[in-house]
């Protein structure tokens, strides 16, 4: 289940369960303030947490992220972006079915999607390449990719009328 919260105490819960490839990633892009740095990003309108329902019933935050729109309206561009829990290996199929529906749902309102990912985020880059994700490098010139990140996008193909 998809919600568009903006619960500190879900979103730090979050942050304290991160997967490991998810921290490292966060400590490599936001310093020694990771952690705050975090939690005021993710603090947006844009934020969806993903909850499933633990075998006890239990709505449990497996997930949390979003699309945030970039440049002007005309561009239609967005920073896609998801940080996900060590939770996430217990429910694989229902996190993959909530992550591919969300997706679909909200690439229509954008002609290109990206962001930059760390190179040994190998199990996000595997749901990125499954969601038509491209690391073929060829960023923006003016756009500035840190050491140990590569940088992904997809530009959203429209059926002409």
């Amino acid at each position: 289940m998809l919600k568009k919260i903006n619960d500190e105490k879900i979103f730090k819960f979050i942050i304290n369960n991160l997967r490991k490839e998810d921290l490292l990633e966060l400590k490599a892009s936001k310093g020694s303030d990771w952690f705050n740095e975090t939690l005021k990003a993710i603090k947006t309108p844009n934020a969806i947490v993903m909850f499933i329902k633990t075998e006890t019933g239990r709505s449990l935050p497996v997930a949390v992220g979003g699309f945030e729109p970039y440049g002007n309206e005309q561009e239609k561009m967005a920073v896609v972006w998801l940080l996900t829990t060590k939770f996430v290996s217990n429910y694989k199929y229902i996190f993959w079915k909530e992550l591919k529906s969300f997706f679909c749902q909200e690439k229509s309102k954008y002609l290109i999607l990206f962001n930059f990912i760390y190179k040994s985020n190998f199990q996000a880059k595997r749901w990125l390449r499954l969601l038509g994700f491209k690391f073929d490098n060829p960023h923006p010139q003016n756009m500035k990719v840190p050491e140990d990140f590569e940088f992904f996008y997809k530009v959203i193909k429209r059926k002409e009328i």
